[in-house]
């Protein structure tokens, strides 16, 4: 997958003791983009909706309270109104 991100920072822990530190590519696509650093500080709003979605999720299938069938107009209604092209 070309282009999934332009940088990246990866911290490894094992025991409690951070084994590793490293980052990854530049800010954004552009040649003359700054690196990024092991410091370098992301905004994590985007993955944290998706955190948030999932865990919520999981918790309320085992609680057997989603049924992961159901289409999802039939949890939302208003879902219907999206159209198909957006």
């Amino acid at each position: 997958m070309d282009r999934a991100f332009p940088c990246a920072s990866v911290a490894v822990a094992y025991r409690g003791r951070l084994v590793a530190l490293q980052a990854f590519g530049q800010f954004t696509y552009e040649t003359d983009a700054p690196a990024a650093h092991p410091d370098t500080i992301f905004d994590l709003a985007s993955i944290t909706k998706v955190m948030a979605t999932t865990s919520m999720a999981i918790l309320l299938y085992q609680r057997g309270l989603l049924d992961v069938e159901v289409p999802v107009v039939g949890i939302v209604p208003s879902s219907r109104t999206i159209r198909q092209d957006q």
